[in-house]
Order: C-alpha cells, then structure tokens, then sequence
C-alpha cells in the first residue's frame, strides 16, 4: 500500500544575506552588535574573564556652528578630561586646539578606580535650513590630538570618508587593540587603543548653526570600594566569536554611514556581520572563503569613494 506521507519538499524560506546562509548568531544579536545597530545599552567585552564589572553609556551632545568663512571642526578625543575638541580656523588653517572635559567627567571619575572604553559612537545630524545647504563634510581617524597649524584643505585630502554638508555621519569607533584597564582621570586615556574622530566642514552655510552632534562612549569599569554602583557588577561570559566580529567590523564600509542613510546602512551592516560571524565560528571549513570574498566585496561596493574630493553619499 503506498504510503500517506507527502513527499514534498518543505518549502521554508532560507534566509540569505548575498550567497551565504544566515547565521545562528545574527538571530539573537550580542550586545556589541546591538550597540553597532543603535543600542544604548551598557555593554562589557565578552572577553576570557569572569570578574563582574560595572558599565555605563556616557552621552554627549552639544551644537556646532560654522564661522565667517562656512567652516567647522570638531573632534572626539580618546580621554574624559578632554573630551570635545575645537579650534579657531584662520584663513583655512586650524589654530590652537581647545579641550572640554566631558559633562560626566567628575560623576563617572567619582565611581571609577580603573576603566575601559568598549565603542564609541557619534551621531552628526544638520540642522541648518535645507534651502541654505551647502557644502560638504569630511572624516578621518587621526592618531594625536595635535591638529594645531594643520591646514583644513589637507584633512579634506586625507579623509576617509567625505559627504554632502546636509546627509550628515553616523561613525562607531572601536578599539585598534583590546582594551586595557586605565585610570579614567589621565589625559592618556585610551590612547592608542582608539583613534580620535575627527570631522572637517567646508563651503557651509556662514556663522550658522549647522550640527548637532550625539556622542555614545559605552564604558566598562571597576568602581572603588563603596562606590553605588558596587550593586550593578555583573559578569560577562565569554564569546570570542562576538570579539573577533566586533574586530572585523571596524572597517570603514561597515562603521561609517550618512544620517540620512543610517537604516540602509544597518541592513549592509547586518550582512557583513553575517559574513564574520561565519569567519570566527565557521558552521563548515569551507564557508570560510566564501565569506572572506563577501567582506571584501562589501567593502569595495558600499559606496564609499576614497579618492581625495569625492563626496560620498552611502
């Protein structure tokens, strides 16, 4: 008697992000990736220590305006005490640099012995009139704070990334290296583990208001004894897989987009994860290579034009 059972073919639809299948680990997102997509949550590294620590989300926000000549600067620095970085720009050549200590600065210092920055995260968003726009913006990952007697024109040229004035930035910065515990009170703090972001505008809008900048620093810590936050220790086990992806996103087709583009981005971003996660914990030997070509790929079509003077819309 032939048998009742169907013999079809189960007609589930097969997630896929280009020719790679999706991955178990970007169903249920770790917590850097959470935050790379614009999460505000305190995140610790997954890495191979079980001591509980404390984390927090230090903001910032403050309003850039452009001078007589439709120019700004401005730049996060890797330490609290001088977190915000400006300069008076004369004839296109950037002065004296001054510092501002982070708004949390003395409240975070209070409850911290040592800490570390895990991300960072800015969000520049124009606020100039649109029938006024103009203009353009650069970025680039400088290594010093030293930007005194530099010239405007030749940060333009060494950018990594340029948009039109009104499209804006989204930009996450991670670490060049894992992160070390550090006093939070030096002026060294985290240098040379994070670059300092730095941001360029040219032909804008005169003496106007022209962004308004968000600054995310997700910080891990070890508060000093007594301290209230002693009570929110918590203990973040191991995921290597989720450090190495944090790593390999760090590329600049996959931690630099528009304001405007930010939810196309995620989607490319979501992708690359994909990618990396099947790099760091491969579900076959072989999907290796395939991934490796789908990052590479990624990055040289993600819209992003290094060539000096491009405008780049992503």
């Amino acid at each position: 008697m032939p048998s009742s059972k169907s013999k079809s073919k189960s007609n589930a639809r097969v997630v896929r992000y280009g020719s790679l299948t999706e991955h178990p680990a970007v169903r249920d997102l770790d917590p850097l990736l959470q935050a790379r997509l614009g999460g505000s949550e305190p995140i610790r590294l997954p890495d191979a220590y079980a001591e509980p620590t404390a984390a927090v989300v230090l903001k910032d926000e403050y309003t850039i305006t452009s001078d007589a000549a439709g120019q700004c600067f401005f730049a996060e620095s890797y330490n609290l005490s001088g977190s915000r970085l400006a300069s008076v720009i004369t004839t296109g050549t950037l002065g004296g640099i001054t510092t501002t200590a982070h708004p949390q600065y003395t409240s975070f210092t209070a409850e911290a012995k040592v800490a570390r920055m895990v991300m960072m995260r800015i969000q520049v968003m124009y606020i100039g009139r649109e029938d006024s726009a103009s203009g353009y913006l650069s970025f680039d990952k400088k290594t010093e704070t030293a930007f005194g007697g530099t010239t405007m024109d030749s940060h333009h040229v060494s950018s990594v990334a340029q948009f039109d004035a009104q499209h804006g930035a989204v930009v996450t910065l991670g670490y060049t290296q894992e992160p070390r515990w550090e006093v939070p009170t030096s002026s060294t703090f985290m240098n040379n583990t994070y670059s300092v972001p730095a941001f360029f505008g040219t032909a804008l809008p005169v003496s106007t208001p022209v962004y308004r900048v968000r600054v995310w620093r997700f910080l891990e810590y070890l508060p000093f004894d007594g301290a209230i936050s002693e009570g929110n220790m918590a203990s973040e086990p191991h995921q290597p897989s989720a450090g190495v992806v944090h790593g390999m996103l760090n590329g600049i087709a996959t931690s630099i987009s528009t304001f405007i583009g930010w939810d196309d981005f995620k989607v490319k971003l979501v992708g690359a994860a994909n990618a990396a996660y099947h790099i760091a914990a491969p579900l076959t030997p072989w999907v290796v290579g395939k991934a490796k070509a789908y990052l590479k790929n990624q990055a040289l079509s993600s819209g992003l034009k290094l060539a000096a003077g491009a405008l780049l819309t992503i």
